[in-house]
């Protein structure tokens, strides 16, 4: 497809779009795109009532931008917008603000953080090209513009992740692209292991490891690997809030590569001063670990002015 067919990209997502809400029981009243100016928001939702029926109002996030969702069969993914979500905004800005460029190849994987920088780097007007499996990416860069061309990946909806996946040949959708800069997602981060999904996660798991091999192998290139992950994904931990058992997306030695190189960078936050438990400690140690390596290592509270 064509970066230039806006029209055509507008159809396909649109198309996408319907079949996900349709499957995943879920109401839009305004495309999931964060919108940081309430009064235009309140504007928006007034028009899309006359084609949306039963909108309903969006949720409030801890910096007051809302997501104008409503979504009425909740999986544990869609949930987790609204968690964390200033923090989740901040590594997003520290990324789009700071570490991507004019002229960028970006490839977004899907994931709560991730979603956030594509709306921040169409507010900043940054030139690039995005290509991603992120639904509420796709969304979120309607209506496409010709500074930012953004591509949705073919494969099948998975409503539990707002993802595409082709599971016949996870890197088909991935032939031919050479991105600069790699943004990835994790539901953790573990010192040893690297990060980690659920072990339900095949098509997220097969996705990702894709990722992190197209950054390792196209080295000369210098293509830049970026984990986005707040500090309470550094805790160390073995499953999921509801039991499910972790895995980890990369062998051993491919961690080790990426730790040991500064093509890889973790964007994350510091545990707030106020906040005692082990949690808290964990992180901070766990971070300090991370930071003793060749590998980069952010923190998103401070983000350079534009």
């Amino acid at each position: 497809m064509s970066l230039e067919s806006g029209g055509i990209l507008v159809s396909v997502v649109s198309v996408v779009v319907g079949v996900l809400l349709g499957a995943a029981g879920i109401f839009v009243a305004f495309g999931l795109h964060v919108v940081r100016d309430l009064g235009r928001l309140r504007e928006q939702l007034r028009d899309m009532r006359g084609i949306v029926g039963s909108a309903r109002r969006g949720h409030p996030s801890l910096d007051g931008a809302l997501i104008g969702t409503s979504i009425s069969r909740e999986t544990k993914f869609w949930g987790k917008l609204f968690t964390r979500r200033k923090e989740k905004i901040d590594i997003a800005e520290k990324i789009a603000l700071d570490i991507i460029e004019e002229g960028d190849i970006i490839l977004l994987d899907s994931g709560t953080t991730v979603d956030q920088i594509a709306p921040i780097l169409r507010d900043c007007g940054k030139s690039v090209d995005i290509y991603t499996n992120n639904l509420l990416v796709a969304m979120s860069m309607l209506p496409p513009t010709k500074e930012i061309p953004c591509v949705l990946l073919g494969g099948i909806i998975d409503p539990e992740y707002g993802a595409t996946y082709d599971l016949d040949d996870i890197s088909k959708p991935l032939a031919g692209l050479s991105p600069s800069k790699i943004i990835l997602a994790a539901r953790a981060i573990s010192v040893a292991e690297g990060p980690l999904v659920s072990v339900k996660d095949d098509g997220n798991l097969q996705f990702k490891r894709k990722l992190v091999q197209m950054a390792l192998n196209d080295r000369m290139s210098r293509t830049r690997l970026i984990v986005a992950a707040d500090w309470s994904k550094l805790v160390p931990q073995t499953e999921t809030e509801d039991g499910v058992r972790l895995q980890a997306v990369l062998s051993v030695a491919d961690w080790d590569a990426c730790k040991a190189t500064e093509q890889f960078t973790l964007v994350t936050t510091e545990p707030p001063e106020n906040l005692a438990g082990p949690e808290s400690q964990q992180a901070r140690k766990a971070l300090r670990k991370l930071q003793k390596c060749s590998m980069e290592v952010l923190i998103a509270s401070d983000v350079t002015p534009s």
